[in-house]
């Protein structure tokens, strides 16, 4: 809805305010990472109105309190830039201390394979990439550091993909 060209901006506007109205019946039943993307995404449209308030103390409560987050870096690599910022945002307001860099190149970058050395996770939406890109990230990683692979393109897939390696999963 957000990062690809629609011809009708008002049926757009209507069928987003209709998902969010919806969504916000059940946000409390989403995961963190998927609330995060929804408030985003939410946000983006001017539809932040139609959610509910968030509840801090719930918040806190359900994120692990025992990882330290300080000074680790994970690199998302996306050919979608909205759905790297969104992602990035979300990342680092639920990990504090966290530093999280993100790339879009569309072949094999120095800078691409510099994060994809050094990042102590390098995630990649792969259905949102180049095969150019996906491989000097592949070739860039340290023996024992794979790369992890995002399920879908979106930033949801991004959060959850990072979140598990933060927590150990």
């Amino acid at each position: 809805l957000i990062d690809q060209p629609c011809p009708s901006t008002s049926r757009r506007d209507r069928f987003a305010s209709t998902v969010i109205a919806d969504l916000s019946r059940i946000l409390h039943r989403l995961d963190d990472s998927l609330q995060d993307v929804v408030r985003a995404l939410a946000g983006e449209l001017g539809l932040s109105d139609l959610l509910p308030e968030v509840q801090v103390e719930a918040e806190a409560a359900d994120r692990p309190q025992t990882i330290d987050t300080s000074g680790v870096v994970i690199g998302l690599y996306s050919l979608t830039p909205g759905a790297l910022q969104r992602a990035k945002a979300a990342l680092e307001r639920r990990w504090p201390g966290l530093i999280v860099k993100t790339r879009s190149d569309k072949d094999a970058s120095a800078e691409l394979a510099n994060l994809a050395r050094n990042a102590d996770a390098m995630v990649v939406a792969w259905k949102s990439s180049k095969h150019a890109a996906t491989d000097c990230i592949e070739a860039s990683r340290p023996a024992g550091r794979s790369v992890l692979m995002a399920e879908g393109k979106g930033s949801a897939s991004l959060i959850r993909t990072a979140d598990s390696f933060l927590v150990g999963g």
